[in-house]
């Protein structure tokens, strides 16, 4: 079979040979654009892979960072709402104290506020 390729390209001559060389040349150059193709696929579904692996990463540490700073936030407001606590009793204190001073007529309670500020 072929000899019989060979020969019928001989017989037709100089146009046949570069018809079966364009021809060899066509189905090279497929080879090539096909497993080029084939590495640039594989190329990208790595890329791909490493991108989902880099963004779960991200987004670990994300959470954990957000995790981190509302734990932070709250004992700080825990913080704030304790001495609010100790600072409205103490205004409470005060209160009642200035109110017995009234009732018993006395003018000076100076040293009693100091002592409350104090502690």
């Amino acid at each position: 079979m072929t000899e019989a390729w060979v020969g019928q390209l001989f017989d037709v001559g100089g146009v046949g040979l570069f018809a079966a060389f364009l021809v060899w040349l066509y189905i090279q150059t497929q080879r090539r654009a096909d497993a080029e193709h084939r590495r640039f696929t594989e190329a990208l579904i790595s890329i791909n892979e490493s991108y989902d692996e880099r963004v779960k990463g991200m987004r670990s540490r994300y959470t954990s960072v957000i995790n981190q700073l509302r734990a932070e936030s709250k004992e700080q407001q825990d913080g704030y709402t304790a001495r609010l606590d100790v600072i409205d009793g103490t205004l409470k204190e005060i209160r009642v104290r200035l109110a017995a001073q009234r009732l018993r007529g006395d003018a000076d309670i100076t040293g009693e506020l100091e002592q409350l500020t104090r502690s």
